[in-house]
Formats: C-alpha cells, structure tokens, sequence
C-alpha cells in the first residue's frame, strides 16, 4: 500500500484543503495532508478542536470508497475508527472509540475522527477522514473537559511523523480491502473496542438523565441502548450524551 504525505505548516481546514486539492487534480486512495495548526479545526457539530501548534496530528486523508454502501455509511465510520485505534493500541493497548468516532483513553479524549463523504450517482464515491489527536501537548487550555495526550499517558513524545505513517496506512489498508461480505467482523472490531461497553453508565437525553447499558451500534449509526427499567432506546449523532 503507497500512501502519500504532504505536510503545511499552518490552514484553515485540512478537510477543506484536501477537498480544494482533488479539485484540482484527482487524488489517490491514501494522500493524506497533515498541518502543524489549524485555524478553523471542527470536531462533530459545532464544536472546535484545540491543538497546540507542531505537538500533535491534523490531517486528513482521502479514501476510494465505492464498495462502501450508500445506505450503510456507518460501516465506514467503523472501518476507520478501528483501524485508527488498532494503530493507537501499538502505544496505548488501552485505547477505546467512544461512539461514535472519539478515541478514548480511561475515561480521556486523546482524538476525534470526522467523517465526510462524497456521494455521487447514488455512490459513496470518496470520503474524507479528518482526524484530530493530542500527541506531544501537556497543557490544554480550552474549556473541553477531559482532554489527555499520548505524552501525557507514556510518559515521553512520540514521533508525530511515524505515528502519522502508522495510521494513514491502517486507515488506507483496512477501507482500500474492504468487501461486503467482512462488515460483520468490522463491526465486532468496533464493538469489541467500544467505550463503556460493559455495565451501567449514565446518560442523559432530551428527557433528562438516566441509566442504561449499551447493547450495540447499528449499520446505521444508531446507538442502542437498554435502561435500568429495561426500556429500548435508539439515539443518532447528538441525540443522547455520556455523562463522564
């Protein structure tokens, strides 16, 4: 598997950048273009992603995605997310995905992956894994709650470009040989690494708190969960939060 690595010191948006490159010519499967800082780094939703400049990893990768279904993009997001944590767990076994695509360390957010796609005559043609981690950064400022970095957890730095390299390719490899037919051992990966996927956590949703163990994540994304009073429930991206 070849991958490619182009470095900017700074831009506002790896996505974005990336997204202006294949229009100008057509990328390969596995191009990936990392940045020293982002200006105008999103995680999910609204929110931003806090990164001290030259300490840890923005980039964003470009993947051949067609034998992905359209109406079962979440088997991508699976694919990604567990590639990205079987690179992660070579330093931190203890890695987790805590659904949808943050990477978890104990009850820490070391990263986040965001996911877009580009669909075209019904195709999921390309898509794009934009993914944010805390590497070498000791001190956070921002008012996330529980941010955490491989420094922090091992002790010394980790060599950004070699960690880079490691992911890119697990990324690039796992969605490049991708058939149909291993989306059921995908998603027992995904689920065997799942953040709180054993016991009773609390959650909270539109109604309010509540207890509840997860059950599994659907083809569709959805999360499912089952109350302490054995009710079902089914929860898209932002509908229910973890309360850590």
């Amino acid at each position: 598997m070849t991958i490619t690595l182009q470095h900017v010191k700074s831009t506002d948006s790896t996505n974005r950048q990336i997204k202006q490159l294949n229009s100008q010519q057509p990328l390969t499967h596995g191009y990936c273009l990392f940045a020293d800082f982002q200006t105008a780094g999103k995680g999910q939703g609204t929110n931003n992603w806090e990164s001290a400049e030259g300490e840890n990893l923005l980039f964003s990768v470009w993947l051949d995605t067609q034998q992905f279904p359209v109406a079962e993009q979440f088997l991508l997001s699976e694919v990604i997310a567990s590639a990205t944590a079987q690179a992660l767990q070579q330093y931190l076994p203890e890695v987790e995905l805590k659904w949808p695509n943050d990477i978890y360390v104990g009850n820490k957010k070391l990263g986040g992956i965001l996911i877009e796609t580009i669909i075209k005559n019904g195709m999921m043609e390309h898509a794009i894994a934009g993914i944010g981690l805390n590497v070498n950064q000791t001190t956070f400022i921002s008012d996330a709650p529980n941010p955490i970095s491989m420094k922090q957890l091992l002790g010394k730095d980790v060599d950004r470009e070699q960690l880079l390299a490691e992911i890119v390719t697990a990324i690039a490899l796992g969605v490049g040989n991708f058939t149909y037919e291993q989306r059921d051992e995908w998603q027992h990966r995904y689920d065997s690494i799942l953040f709180w996927r054993d016991g009773v956590h609390r959650f909270q949703d539109k109604d309010g708190d509540f207890q509840a163990k997860i059950l599994r994540v659907e083809s569709n994304g959805q999360l499912v969960l089952e109350t302490t009073t054995h009710n079902i429930k089914r929860y898209f991206l932002k509908e229910v939060r973890f309360i850590i």
